[in-house]
């Protein structure tokens, strides 16, 4: 299943990033390079929108952990926010939350 990105303005230093899919070892690099795009933008805050992210294996983990490093590096933030219940169960079994919020 393919991973959508769909990019929301929220401020001019605030990007909603809304995701919908998986973020697998096919696909997280397309969340990578976004993000890093947005970093570079010097945008401080990203919000993660996992409402309708279904699965989420460990290279899509280290993908987003790899996201919140880049943005503390710059005084950053990351955040995630609606995770369907096993998805949230993911990072609390390795204890990235509320670290991620």
């Amino acid at each position: 299943m393919p991973l959508n990105i769909k990019i929301q303005q929220v401020d001019k230093n605030t990007v909603k990033i809304i995701l919908s899919g998986q973020i697998n070892s096919d696909t997280y690099e397309a969340l990578d390079r976004q993000i890093n795009e947005l970093v570079q933008k010097k945008i401080s805050t990203i919000i993660l929108d996992l409402a309708d992210v279904d699965f989420v294996s460990s290279a899509g983990v280290g993908a987003i952990i790899k996201a919140k490093m880049s943005l503390m590096r710059y005084y950053g933030e990351l955040a995630l926010v609606n995770p369907q219940p096993q998805i949230r169960k993911v990072f609390d079994i390795m204890k990235l939350l509320p670290a991620m919020n």
